[in-house]
């Protein structure tokens, strides 16, 4: 997986097949996205699609305190 940072957002590369899975879509390998605010990442183990990591991205800093 490949991350830029651009000025209108974030895009993400995935390297191998079908290893990131943005909310319900999985990426082939090679493709690109552009990640959107509140979106759900899912990464998956490149040998074992039981083993994955999930995050939601935020493009805002979110402050606890606030």
């Amino acid at each position: 997986m490949s991350l830029w940072f651009e000025t209108n957002g974030v895009t993400i590369k995935c390297e191998y097949e079908k290893a990131v899975q943005i909310q319900q879509k999985k990426l082939s390998q090679a493709e690109t996205a552009t990640l959107r605010h509140n979106q759900i990442l899912t990464l998956y183990h490149q040998t074992n699609p039981e083993e994955f990591y999930r995050f939601i991205f935020y493009d805002r800093f979110l402050d606890p305190q606030a």
